[in-house]
Formats: C-alpha cells, structure tokens, sequence
C-alpha cells in the first residue's frame, strides 16, 4: 500500500477465510489494516505486528471506519448488530446469517444507519472452485436440457492446500 490511508479497517475472524481477508486489506490503496479479532488466537499468523483482540468491541474501540466479518455464520448477527449500533460499515462473508429473520435484521439495521453492509463472495473467484466437476462448471446451465432460470444443481472439490485433514 502506497500513500495515505482514507480507511481504517478492521477484521473479526483470523481463520481461513479471514487469512485472505487480512491479505487483500493490505493491498488495497487508502486502506489500513488497523486492527483485527479472533478470540481463538491467529492460527495463520496473519496479524503481522497487530495486537489480536478478542472482540468486535475491541475493534471498534480502536476507532475503524469499516469491518470485514470473517467469523463463522452463528456469530454474524450479532457482531453485524454491534456494527450497526456504532456507525460501522461492514463486509460480511457469506451467508449474510444463519437465517432469513437475522438477515433482515441486519440489513433493515445497516439501512436504518445509513450504513455500507455488503456480502462477501471472495471464494467466488479461487479458481480451484471454477473447475468443472463431472462434466459441468458450477452455475452452468446445458442449453437445451435446462429451462432458463432455473436453478442447476452441481458439485465441485476444492483442490489445493489446506482442503482438509491431513493436507497442511
């Protein structure tokens, strides 16, 4: 990152999701990676030489502009919430929650604040998902057999490391 930041990020959930969260952060120009969050510690050593908090109250005290929430989908709710009540905007990875009266929650909550909330969808591009499994690339219909519109079920393997036990 070049230049001064503009934004001071913050990021809850140092596992494998938030290990690539805390990577793009800190090439985005005008972003500052400022604090992050895990109450089970930074098993991917992505913290760097920030501190690692045990709480979203921990990051907002440290005064960020925006949230990346990385932490597993039962806890969204509640961490989008806390956001919400302290001006935060927020990227949460999907699913947004656990259900659909929590999502709404969270977006009537963002909306009432006037607040950026966005979904994540990192994993959408790894090109070891875009492989075609069985002969279809996932999210593609098959002109001719599938009607348009309708949802095609598929399958794929994620391939590479750390797709496991056993695989570092």
């Amino acid at each position: 990152m070049t230049g001064t930041a503009d934004l001071r990020a913050g990021l809850i959930g140092l596992g494998m999701m938030g290990r690539h969260h805390a990577r793009v952060l800190r090439t985005i120009d005008g972003v500052e990676l400022v604090a992050v969050a895990d109450p089970m510690g930074d098993p991917h050593s992505v913290s760097g030489e920030l501190a690692v908090h045990d709480s979203v109250t921990d990051l907002i005290s440290a005064g960020i502009d925006y949230c990346v929430v990385a932490v597993p989908t039962a806890f969204h709710h509640a961490i989008a919430m806390e956001l919400a009540r302290h001006g935060i905007h927020a990227l949460i990875e999907k699913p947004l929650a656990a259900n659909s009266a929590e999502a709404s929650d969270i977006v009537e909550a963002f909306a009432a604040a006037g607040l950026v909330g966005g979904v994540g969808h990192i994993e959408r591009y790894n090109p070891a998902l875009q492989q075609p499994v069985g002969g279809r690339r996932p999210g593609r219909s098959v002109p001719g057999r599938d009607p348009p519109g309708r949802p095609v079920p598929c399958t794929h393997r994620r391939r590479g490391r750390g797709q496991g036990p056993g695989h570092p």
